[in-house]
């Protein structure tokens, strides 16, 4: 009962937006029923009028029906298997669209709790679990169905009696149906869940597998990775003993219902209740009731397999949409911003048993200010863009872009005002150019216009993550990325912790041009590139305890000049260290004077 609500309050639907492809299907499912139906009746008339009283003259035209029957119904399967696999892709894909999209308004703080592995399941296998459905089984079952129902209300207008008497065993079939369908449901939804974990794994093993080869761990890992796969070896076995119980009873029965037309059909021929035309007939058709019959219990199992993806995906769908965002508006109004920014009594911690990150935290950005934060590791720089782009909700206090609420404000349109670049930067397998643009078009004329860069235009396919990019190269195609969507606004969140000095110098020079008439806010451990800022921010512990320039902090010998002393002191030490090595090279390699 639960499949049937499921199919008809949510399935349906997208059924429906196909309807026309649906009615052509059901009409052509039909008409191969009816000629399925024609045939074994064909054979009983011709038993009692043709070959009984001999009447030869009858053969070829009751041969020609018979071929003509099965032609039609040969050239009908052949549009009805096309038409409903047709319609049953096109329902996946509006499926797997809407799913995908229900990804894309997911909240993002959702991503880093949910493994990839279990969302591409969902994806992909859910939603091939269906497929499947629609493509092999819904097109078969359909047809058996409509042969079922249509042969045994044939009988019964055949013969009241007999006909009753033979379908007597289909209660019990029925039975026996649901008392499986509970175990083989719940060993599918089973088998789904563990399938979701070890997905997920198995994309964790493999993103990490440099990992494992670089600390020889792979025997290890391909353990646990076995300690994950056992459980969807038990379900997948559940389902099967389940079904193979299942089988063999629906068999039984059926041929205990063959048994009853002889012995019941056999006494009433032999007494002339019945013509033997009429008990062929009876014979033919239960023949032809036992295959779809079979045909339905094997497609049984895939149907529960398909309502239990089903259940996941319509689970996920009715998950809360991330909030800020409108969906029912596909491009919401581009924010004109001046790039006036304004924390005021900001608190914020990642859960309601978490310390605090953020603690009464005020500041502002003037339009056109060039601000930096630092802070010991944990004292909430990130969490500052990451409050400002919305990535989270803040708990107390309130956020301002030229004065307005930010929570007033679509966040498509606020992340598309707000350029930002972070420190690992993600790219896709592709281009340059579609990674810089993310494959809007009509940005061509601002990608034109970016300066470029000798290595990368060297580089003509970027592979997956940019596997085949140097982490400077990865890093420069971030900035060309946040500078091609034109913001008022740049956050910079350690931007240039992983490049090299060459690499560093050409981005400085960028941001000597890239940074006029726009404000941006500067996220950096090295205190080095925050020299030229207007205003340095120092965060101790989630709050704002100084604030002033480079020379104001220094003067002032509070926390900034500790942070600067300490990383002074190791550049000394990791310079010095480099000049020992390098004249310990020099002079074992120097070449000596010959005696």
């Amino acid at each position: 009962m639960k499949s049937i609500r499921l199919f008809r309050r949510r399935l349906w639907p997208y059924m429906w937006r196909h309807k026309l492809l649906m009615l052509v299907s059901t009409a052509l499912v039909l008409l191969t029923t009816v000629c399925a139906l024609v045939t074994p009746w064909l054979l009983g008339y011709a038993v009692d009028h043709v070959l009984v009283p001999h009447a030869s003259r009858l053969l070829i035209p009751f041969g020609l029906m018979f071929f003509g029957a099965d032609l039609l119904r040969a050239v009908s399967t052949v549009f009805q298997n096309y038409t409903i696999t047709l319609f049953g892709q096109r329902v996946v894909h509006q499926l797997r669209q809407d799913l995908l999209r229900q990804y894309q308004y997911y909240p993002l703080a959702e991503f880093n709790r949910t493994p990839t592995g279990r969302l591409v399941t969902r994806l992909v296998n859910d939603t091939s679990s269906l497929q499947d459905l629609f493509t092999g089984g819904f097109a078969v079952a359909l047809g058996e169905l409509a042969a079922v129902s249509g042969i045994i209300g044939w009988l019964i207008i055949l013969h009241p009696r007999m006909g009753l008497t033979c379908v007597s065993v289909f209660p019990v079939m029925a039975v026996a149906a649901h008392l499986f369908s509970r175990r083989i449901r719940e060993a599918s939804r089973l088998s789904r869940v563990a399938l979701s974990t070890l997905n997920g794994t198995l994309a964790e093993n493999i993103s990490g597998m440099w990992l494992i080869q670089l600390f020889n761990k792979k025997d290890r890992f391909r353990s646990r990775f076995e300690e994950v796969s056992r459980p969807y070896t038990r379900a997948q076995l559940q389902t099967v003993e389940s079904f193979a119980y299942f089988q063999p009873t629906i068999t039984i029965l059926a041929s205990f219902s063959m048994s009853i037309l002889i012995w019941y059909g056999g006494f009433l021929s032999l007494s002339h209740g019945v013509t033997l035309g009429l008990l062929v007939t009876f014979m033919s058709y239960l023949q032809s009731l036992y295959a779809p019959i079979r045909d339905i219990t094997e497609k049984y199992s895939l149907f529960v397999a398909a309502m239990t993806s089903c259940e996941r995906i319509f689970e996920f769908m009715d998950r809360p949409r991330e909030p800020g965002t409108d969906a029912g508006v596909a491009t919401p109004p581009a924010l004109q911003t001046r790039g006036h920014i304004e924390f005021r009594n900001v608190w914020f911690r990642y859960s309601e048993t978490a310390p605090w990150v953020l603690r009464d935290l005020s500041f502002t950005l003037a339009a056109g200010e060039r601000v930096g934060i630092v802070g010991h590791t944990g004292a909430g720089k990130t969490t500052v863009s990451a409050l400002l782009l919305r990535f989270f909700e803040l708990e107390r206090g309130a956020i301002y872009v030229d004065g307005v609420d930010i929570r007033t404000i679509d966040k498509r349109a606020l992340r598309q005002a707000l350029g930002y670049i972070q420190q690992e930067a993600f790219l896709f397998s592709g281009t340059i150019e579609e990674n810089i643009l993310l494959w809007q078009e009509w940005r061509r004329d601002a990608f034109a216009r970016l300066p470029s860069h000798p290595s990368l235009l060297a580089t003509s396919q970027v592979f997956e993550k940019g596997s085949n990019l140097s982490s400077g190269e990865r890093q420069i195609v971030s900035f060309l990325r946040a500078l091609a969507q034109n913001p008022g606004v740049l956050i910079l969140d350690e931007a240039t912790a992983h490049v090299d000095s060459l690499t560093e110098r050409w981005i400085a020079q960028l941001s000597a041009t890239a940074f006029r008439g726009r404000s941006v806010l500067i996220i950096a451990h090295r205190l080095a590139t925050l020299k030229t800022v207007d205003r340095i921010l120092v965060l101790h512990h989630g709050e704002l305890v100084e604030a002033g320039t480079h020379q104001q902090l220094l003067a002032k010998r509070g926390l900034y000049h500790k942070l600067h002393e300490i990383q002074s002191r190791r550049e000394e030490l990791g310079a010095a260290t480099t000049t020992t090595s390098s004249a310990a090279g020099a002079s074992t390699t120097a070449p000596t004077e010959p005696a």
